[in-house]
């Protein structure tokens, strides 16, 4: 499956390759899939929050690939690339970047929303 090469990637703070954080690991996950080039997060985010209408994201209930997946994290928020209506590829700050099922409780009860 395509994601093993993006599987076990380690973390860094501010990293865009070959190390990511979690921005960085969607920012390379979307121009590695889909040839887009997104925006840097400062403009995308907004403190602890997302303006999505305002950034031009669609927000959506019907989550499938490629869709970004935007999180209440610890003093910030936290993306995650969706692979599929339940899972998303992503990277922790004390890890390495992973496949794990955003559909479950730990994860919806701090959903701010999925983006498209």
């Amino acid at each position: 499956m395509w994601t093993d090469d993006w599987i076990g990637l380690p973390y860094a703070k501010g990293g865009r390759g070959p190390e990511y954080d979690c921005v960085g690991l969607v920012l390379a996950l979307y121009k590695a899939r889909h040839g887009i080039d997104l925006p840097e997060p400062e403009a995308r985010l907004i403190g602890d929050d997302i303006d999505a209408d305002a950034r031009g994201w669609e927000r959506v209930e019907d989550v499938c690939e490629g869709d970004v997946l935007v999180f209440h994290g610890t003093g910030r928020l936290h993306v995650g690339y969706a692979l599929d209506g339940a899972d998303m590829l992503h990277i922790t700050e004390h890890g390495s970047s992973r496949v794990e099922r955003w559909k479950r409780q730990a994860w919806t009860s701090r959903m701010i929303g999925a983006f498209r």
